[in-house]
């Protein structure tokens, strides 16, 4: 009995070294798959969290903002007037950075618009407002030659100082001049959440928004647009009182 006592702890010393090594063995196999099942079930729900309007609106509205000091970048290199175009009328609307004639360009007035027209003044406007674009080409340096609005955002409008209301149904621009100046302005956009005024300053990067929640519940998307422009509307006559 002695001498099988004395068997068993001599086998115990002579295996010390292995019982240290299975006590810092490393991960099993089924410990890897786990953990790897639980990262990419955390991968997962990172890169499929939904982007909210809020998030799309924001990148919109920062789209805009390059894309004016873009415009006043290449107005000073190639000394001619440079835009930001806004097509409004698009489906989907598109923001565009376009350069006029390198001649003695000089753009006809703007600002100053009537709330009623006839058929003829109409008519006539769109003429030259068709006469005016013809003039200017699209920025082929731009990495995109035309930024898309998202789905789920709505430019409602533009405006310059001196107009009476925004101009919604047509296309629209901030105009951007050698010299580094441009256009004062004020853009508003919309989500089905909440309504946002970008306000451009004539020198420098000066921008300002103002965000609206859009309270209470509609029944038709019709309901829905009536009370996103009864908003941008307050917008634009808060800031109209600026000039």
């Amino acid at each position: 009995m002695k001498n099988k006592k004395d068997k068993i702890s001599l086998f115990k010393q002579n295996n010390g070294p292995v019982i240290l090594l299975k006590e810092c063995r490393g991960f099993s196999l089924i410990e890897i798959l786990i953990a790897l099942l639980l990262a990419s079930m955390l991968l997962t729900m990172v890169v499929s969290k939904p982007v909210t309007d809020r998030q799309f609106l924001e990148r919109t509205i920062d789209k805009v903002e390059r894309s004016i000091r873009f415009a006043v970048d290449e107005a000073a290199l190639r000394n001619v007037i440079t835009r930001v175009h806004l097509k409004m009328q698009e489906e989907p609307q598109e923001i565009v950075v376009e350069f006029g004639p390198s001649d003695n360009f000089v753009l006809p007035p703007r600002g100053e618009e009537s709330t009623v027209q006839s058929l003829a003044e109409e008519e006539e406007e769109q003429k030259q407002i068709e006469e005016l674009n013809s003039k200017f080409q699209k920025v082929n340096e731009l990495q995109d030659d035309k930024i898309e609005v998202d789905y789920s955002v709505r430019i409602l409008g533009m405006a310059l100082p001196g107009q009476k209301e925004l101009s919604s149904l047509q296309s629209a621009a901030v105009y951007v001049y050698p010299s580094g100046e441009k256009d004062s302005a004020i853009i508003i956009f919309a989500t089905s959440e909440e309504v946002v005024s970008l306000e451009v300053g004539p020198f420098g990067p000066i921008f300002e928004r103002q965000y609206k929640l859009i309270e209470g519940e509609y029944d038709s998307q019709e309901e829905l647009e009536e009370r996103q422009f009864e908003i941008a509307k307050e917008l634009f006559e808060t800031w109209a009182k600026k000039f």
